[in-house]
């Protein structure tokens, strides 16, 4: 990799930075040469002492030869580099641009406006896949059934591949206002605003003739002939989403204790039209009031600080509708209803000389999750409840004796619930419905563990190593235990990884340094 950047003033009035970057690599796997360029460029033009124009421009560009084909059991433990996907390829393209403008109105008065434009296009095209017997793999390609045991590899078919294509446009303007003034008396700072937010997502998806394929269609036959009658094999998706958000937040100080009210009002307008089914069209709006209140306390080289607010997440537009998939949602995928939470939490949060200590209670109640987890539909579930604990300590003992390092430590325990949902079985044929009642979400360890270790040796020499530690998870909402030959199903066991790093600082403008992950 090779990064470079420029800071400099242009005039009393103007900074400017610029940076670029370009890396290269091969992957941890066969076939994964990746190369990516980016370019970013930010200034800042105080127009007057009351007024900042602040305006950043990036480009960024992949080209990788990135395969969505994971790895059979027999694979990884045989060889875990293993990726016969010679062809697939994944390029990307994202420009945005963001201004933003600052204004003092008054003393006390600051107001706010940001505007943000951005483009992504990315071109993913895979090989479709079979799977094989190993022992025969030099001789004999046939395709096995997936489901059988034994010595099974998951290769190219070599016929053919399809590309799933998608483009988003995204824009918005955002205004709001920062006052600072009294209530009653007491320090008070109050921020409130409004924003429009658009954007248009194209999800199409089209299947090739070979395993190189870089165009393909969306339907083959021909039309009106009953002999060779049209088939639609691709997706045309278009998809755009309106929403118009507007808030209003007031801090209260009082003594040591502060208390932070707040509102938001939300509407989403949402839409999809099929461009394969006769450009049918299904839209949706929503409306929501979400209320929040915080608050922190501080005595001492304490703060006590606690919160209740209320969540909303609407669906996105990748899940109102999911062809070859899971289930179908029914009428459109568009009846599909908006994630609905209250997020608790209270903490403490402690520093001295060489310490700092926070520690933090949460509680998270969810109505309507949408599951998405492996084998499983964009559907909605009943309730879940997510609780937990999070701890994190950094000391400096290095200050206390030179022999010592400085120690980080985070640890995180995650107790999930599915209190009500229904789901098709992944595992059992006859599309039988299962009580999730009682399973946790997947992708939630019980216990993430980090602990670092820094040290320095004189001004120019400072080394680090970080051990992470990851509980199993499930990957599916049934916790199924078993893992399945294909090596997609069952749990993900614990892991440990350890990184460390090196930096030297060579003299006052340059330094060297070497990092390693998973060592």
């Amino acid at each position: 990799s090779l990064f470079n950047e420029w800071r400099g003033s242009i005039s009393d009035k103007a900074k400017v930075d610029v940076q670029t970057l370009y890396k290269h690599g091969d992957g941890f796997r066969n076939n994964n040469t990746f190369d990516q360029v980016n370019g970013t460029f930010k200034t800042q033009y105080r127009i007057s002492d009351k007024k900042v124009l602040y305006v950043k421009a990036n480009t960024n560009f992949e080209n990788s030869a990135a395969t969505y084909t994971g790895l059979t059991e027999y694979s990884f433990k045989t060889n875990p580099n293993f990726n016969p996907k010679e062809y697939d390829n994944f390029k990307v393209l994202r420009q945005s641009l963001d201004v933003m403008y600052t204004s003092k109105i008054t003393p006390n008065l600051v107001g706010n406006t940001s505007v943000y434009l951005s483009y992504f296009d990315r071109r993913w095209w895979r090989e479709d896949d079979v799977f094989v017997r190993a022992s025969e793999f030099a001789t004999d390609r046939s395709p096995v059934p997936y489901f059988q045991t034994g010595d099974l590899m998951r290769i190219g078919g070599g016929a053919s591949n399809f590309g799933i294509l998608r483009t988003f446009y995204v824009g918005g303007i955002a205004h709001d206002y920062t006052l600072e003034h009294n209530v009653m008396g007491n320090k008070s700072r109050a921020e409130w605003g409004v924003r429009a937010h658009w954007e248009r997502f194209i999800d199409d998806k089209k299947i090739g003739s070979a395993p190189d394929s870089r165009d393909g269609v969306y339907y083959t036959g021909t039309p009106n002939d009953p002999k060779d009658p049209v088939q639609i094999v691709g997706q045309s998706h278009h998809y755009e989403t309106t929403a118009l958000a507007v808030y209003v937040k007031e801090q209260i100080k009082r003594g040591r204790l502060v208390v932070t009210p707040g509102m938001r009002v939300e509407v989403f307008e949402q839409e999809r039209i099929d461009r394969l089914r006769g450009s049918i069209l299904a839209d949706k709006v929503s409306f929501v009031v979400l209320p929040g209140l915080g608050g922190n306390y501080e005595f001492g080289r304490f703060n006590i600080f606690g919160g209740i607010h209320r969540g909303y997440t609407p669906p996105s537009s990748g899940a109102l509708k999911i062809t070859n998939f899971g289930q179908d949602t029914g009428s459109g995928g568009l009846d599909l209803k908006s994630e609905k939470s209250w997020n608790i939490e209270t903490g403490v949060r402690s520093w001295g000389r060489n310490s700092v200590l926070e520690a933090t209670a949460f509680l998270i109640r969810i109505e309507d999750l949408v599951a998405a987890g492996r084998g499983t539909a964009f559907k909605n579930l009943g309730k879940v409840q997510t609780s937990g604990f999070e701890l994190s300590l950094a000391t400096a003992t290095s200050r206390k004796s030179v022999i010592f390092p400085d120690i980080n430590l985070s640890y995180t325990l995650l107790n999930t619930e599915i209190k009500s949902g229904v789901v098709k079985s992944a595992t059992m044929a006859g599309n039988i419905d299962v009580d999730l009642s009682g399973n946790e979400l997947p992708y939630a360890p019980r216990h993430t563990v980090t602990v670092g270790l820094a040290k320095n040796f004189t001004d120019k020499l400072r080394l680090r190593a970080d051990m992470r530690f990851v509980d199993n998870v499930f990957t599916d909402f049934e916790n199924i235990e078993g893992i399945q030959n294909r090596g997609d199903t069952g749990p993900v066991p614990s892991y440990s990884i350890l990184n460390a790093s090196v930096d030297y600082s060579i003299n006052s403008g340059w330094s060297a340094f070497i990092s390693a992950k998973n060592v």
